[in-house]
């Protein structure tokens, strides 16, 4: 949950930052606003903490955890090379359609931040009730692989009919 809440944030933060103060105020502003917030979060956690009881467990932890094999981890890498691979070519593939800005990064990035977000407390929920994580793991990839199929396939042939041709918007002033 808490991977899901600083994802969520990350995304929130770089539309924010991308969409409306990067483009009403400048780097300094927006800085100074992230600046802000972390030091108004350190100081609130620091008195928090200041003010807890410290509290032990008593119990131990019903199982341990069991580390993956080496093949998860491969896999795991793999993913996470195809996935952030994917992130950049999305970027250039979207810079060429709505020019090189800071839209088009801040677009992108918050799209994957929100993905991320939403993937990690959806896997986490399907985790649980999984019981073959090798045909979980392989399931998961293939659908990886059509959502990144499916990301480039949009960008190219679905995306640039989205935006309003002159043609229409002359038609539109005519009638």
């Amino acid at each position: 949950m808490l991977y899901m809440a600083n994802l969520a944030g990350g995304a929130v933060g770089t539309a924010l930052a991308g969409f409306y103060l990067l483009r009403v105020y400048d780097t300094v502003i927006a800085t100074t606003i992230a600046v802000s917030i972390n030091v108004v979060l350190a100081l609130v956690f620091w008195i928090l903490g200041r003010n807890a009881t410290n509290t032990t467990q008593t119990e131990a932890p019903a199982s341990e955890p069991v580390m993956a094999a080496p093949v998860f981890y491969v896999a795991a890498a793999l993913s996470g090379v195809t996935s952030l691979g994917a992130e950049v070519i999305w970027t250039r593939q979207l810079s060429l359609l709505f020019g090189a800005s800071v839209y088009t990064f801040s677009l992108i990035l918050s799209v994957f931040l929100a993905g991320l977000g939403v993937g990690g407390f959806a896997g986490a929920q399907l985790a649980r009730r999984v019981t073959d994580i090798r045909r979980a793991l392989g399931i998961v990839q293939g659908l990886l692989a059509l959502a990144i199929g499916f990301g480039s396939w949009a960008i190219v042939d679905l995306l640039p009919h989205w935006q309003p041709s002159a043609d229409r918007k002359s038609t539109r002033l005519n009638s």
